[in-house]
């Protein structure tokens, strides 16, 4: 049986106070005007505008208080008027649901009107609370990559979740994004296994960031990351610059930032089956030239499970430790320490395991990152970065015998360089240099002699050093043309370095037509098992990926966009185990090897188009709506056999919707719909058993058939108050509102039910 997040949450009642109780108990709500005032009392006025701080929109139906005589809303251009404030010195407090609240501190004489424009940030919050307006809210970090997305910390804290707090989940309601498996973070980009996609942090490409199972068919894992820890998270789905190697498709970057360098903020978030809580402040005095910044999560779900039902069989618990510390040296150099490390234990208590069953599993992951940034000149930037990567694990039966353990470690030194020579170019270039070391032990254990039986083991350390140089050049105002190469040097991989390159462009027709296209060939090394372990190939060449893409995106409004892409991945040499699934053949079921080795022998055809439909804005509506057409197909060059992709899925849908009904509510909305995947090996649709779970027997071709479709809806309440300079955030959440039944893998002959509704609350308190 498959670890999993138990299904058995009781759901917490929200409350819902009046406004007139809310009002009684110094809570922030909008009250009437007061009336006539004596003239004895000075008055002036305090007024302003509201707006966004990334976008620079006007914020509509934010609360503004002032002392005891000014409580307005925001109207529809951001404007509010206190006209009858008391003279002397008050704080102004905002608030608005997902924002941070800034308390500005005033003097108003008798008389005086005082103008504020006040610029708010998401929650949470980036470096100095402020951010370049910038004209487009869709721009792209690089403008000529077709179909790169990225979503802030508004969206991450409205799609991560709140059983799981997830920030790989809020990816997985992204477009182009599938994922079909309730209890896995696997990011699936076009179709693409989800090892090929590359996970970065701060432009760095990491193993360990990740809480999972190991050594086992079944699996579940969540992001070793708080979401609160990150700033953005951008998703590159096809071509793109290769400034990170390792990966033959996309690629997910987590942005995280800084502490806060004016205030020493707290934020505790306590759900049904997770807390957190985030701590970041100024070193030294505010506003000063350093930040920090402590994150930690622990889940308690098992506990809380075996109490509700105490005949539940599995526990997955979690817990992790984030830290930043940035420091700016002077104003051209920046200094920055970044550190996760985190625990997952997970407990399995059968009535009647066998000895290959897992009892206890235990895995440590962490991973740290030193990085520094000098401003040389204003055309010159120069970032140097060192990252550790650590992960082990233990897995054993309910007798304490080992069932398997492993080990990783990453050391890895970068430097890159950015010039701007003129206003029409940019260059870039980078180094790399790192060291992996694997080892993978695990064997099966039987009552008869062999009594043990060794799967899988590898110990290796394979030595990596890569380079990269590419061009951005702007030949017109309205066009961008994107170029460049990038080698790597396995020390595990025969046949030399391997050579990858990009080209891509943007054309921008008008201000509402762009249209950005390129194509981008790209290489990844076969895992250390694959080319030394038990069943290794050392010959194993890396396989390649030739990718091309091309969108169309049309602007509706300031802030409505729709897209059209079309997109092509080639892939060649993939790896394959031959014969290590069981398959009919000539009427009689052949067992599954015990003794081939890989062999890369597969070529494989991704191909498909999207479309998406987007909002975003500050205030109201934000969201989208996207569907996705794809095909993934396999062709296995030996045994000349053709099959459906591990990862095939022709249609799928995904929508998110945000709605800030006021101030202090909001709702959103999220579902996932998908054709679903193919049940993996050679295996045919059999009758269901009595309770409905599929059931599959052994068959002659691969991959034909499928899981049942994947639907799913979600829905979440946000209801905030706040009292002087605290505000507490209630929020409530049902996963699969429905109850669809949904299934997905087990690693056996028959599928396995995901989540059911799940209702679930939590609170949130900053201070």
């Amino acid at each position: 049986m498959r670890p999993r997040l138990p299904l058995l949450i009781a759901a917490l009642a929200l409350a819902w106070p009046p406004a007139q109780v809310a009002g009684a108990a110094g809570l922030d709500s909008p009250r009437q005007q007061p009336g006539a005032r004596p003239s004895s009392i000075a008055t002036g006025v305090v007024r302003g505008v509201v707006v966004d701080a990334r976008t620079g929109d006007a914020l509509t139906g934010v609360h503004i208080a002032a002392g005891p005589s000014c409580d307005a809303l925001t109207d529809a251009q951001g404007t509010f008027s206190c006209p009858t404030t008391t003279a002397g010195t008050h704080v102004v407090r905002v608030s608005m649901l997902g924002y941070v609240r800034p308390d500005i501190e005033i003097s108003l004489t008798a008389g005086q009107t005082i103008d504020l424009r006040i610029e708010l940030t998401e929650t949470p919050a980036p470096l100095h609370e402020t951010v370049t307006v910038t004209p487009d809210r869709f721009a792209t970090r690089d403008p000529a990559t077709p179909g790169e997305m990225t979503i802030t910390s508004s969206d991450l804290f409205a799609l991560r979740g709140v059983l799981a707090d997830d920030p790989l989940r809020a990816v997985q309601a992204m477009p182009g994004v599938s994922s079909n498996d309730d209890f896995n973070a696997d990011i699936v980009i076009r179709g693409v296994s989800p090892h090929r996609t590359s996970l970065l942090i701060d432009g760095t490409r990491t193993r360990t960031a990740v809480h999972a199972l190991q050594g086992q068919d079944d699996s579940g894992s969540v992001s070793l990351v708080n979401s609160d820890l990150l700033d953005r998270v951008t998703v590159s789905p096809g071509a793109r610059p290769l400034r990170s190697g390792g990966r033959s498709s996309g690629e997910v970057e987590f942005s995280t930032r800084d502490g806060s360098r004016s205030s020493t903020r707290v934020r505790g978030i306590a759900g049904a089956a997770i807390a957190s809580l985030v701590a970041e402040g100024p070193l030294g005095p505010s506003g000063g030239s350093a930040g920090w910044m402590l994150a930690g999560r622990a889940s308690y779900v098992g506990w809380i499970a075996r109490r509700i039902e105490p005949a539940t069989t599995t526990t997955f618990v979690f817990g992790d430790v984030n830290a930043k510390l940035t420091w700016d040296a002077n104003p051209r150099h920046r200094l920055s320490l970044l550190a996760l490390a985190g625990r997952l234990a997970i407990d399995e208590r059968d009535d009647a395991p066998g000895r290959n069953s897992l009892d206890h599993a235990l895995t440590d992951s962490g991973m740290a990152l030193a990085s520094s940034r000098w401003q040389a000149t204003p055309a010159l930037t120069i970032r140097h970065r060192v990252a550790v990567g650590a992960d082990r694990f233990h897995n054993e039966n309910a007798a304490g015998e080992e069932l398997g353990r492993g080990r990783k470690l990453d050391v890895a030194a970068y430097h890159d360089t950015a010039w701007m020579p003129g206003a029409q170019l940019a260059v870039e270039g980078g180094v790399m240099a790192e060291r992996a070391t694997d080892a993978l032990h695990l064997r099966r254990l039987s009552t008869r002699p062999p009594f043990v039986t060794v799967l899988e083991t590898t110990s290796s350390t394979r030595d990596t050093l890569g380079g990269h140089l590419g061009v951005t050049w702007t030949p017109h105002a309205l066009v961008t043309v994107m170029s460049g190469a990038r080698l790597d040097d396995d020390s595990l991989v025969r046949g030399g370095p391997a050579v990858s390159g990009w080209a891509l462009s943007e054309w921008r027709l008008s201000d509402a037509w762009t249209v950005r296209g390129g194509v981008t060939l790209m290489h990844q090394s076969p895992a250390a098992e694959q080319l030394v372990g038990t069943r290794g190939h050392p010959s194993l060449p890396a396989d390649r990926a030739a990718t091309a893409d091309v969108l169309v995106s049309h602007r509706l409004g300031s802030a409505w966009r729709l897209q059209v892409a079309a997109y092509r991945r080639d892939g060649r040499d993939e790896a394959r185990l031959p014969n290590a699934e069981p398959q009919v053949i000539g009427g009689l079921v052949r067992p599954a090897s015990a003794t081939s080795r890989w062999d890369a022998r597969l070529d494989s055809r991704a191909s498909g188009a999207e479309i998406l439909v987007q909002r975003m804005a500050p205030t109201r509506l934000s969201g989208w709506l996207a569907y996705a057409y794809g095909r993934m197909r396999v062709h296995d060059r030996v045994t000349g056999e053709r099959f459906a992709g591990d990862f095939d899925q022709r249609h799928g849908l995904n929508a998110y919707a945000a709605w800030r009904l006021s101030y202090r509510t909001a709702a959103v909305a999220k579902f996932r719909y998908g054709s679903n995947v193919p049940f993996q090996g050679y295996y045919a649709a059999t009758a269901a058993a009595p309770d409905g779970t599929p059931q599959y027997v052994v068959a002659g071709t691969r991959n034909t058939a499928r899981l049942p479709v994947y639907a799913r809806l979600d829905l979440r309440v946000h209801r905030a108050f706040t009292c002087n300079a605290r505000r507490l955030t209630l929020f409530g959440e049902v996963l699969n509102v429905l109850n669809r039944t949904n299934w997905g893998p087990t690693g056996g002959r028959s599928a396995e039910r995901l989540f059911p509704v799940v209702p679930t609350a939590g609170l949130l308190v900053e201070w």
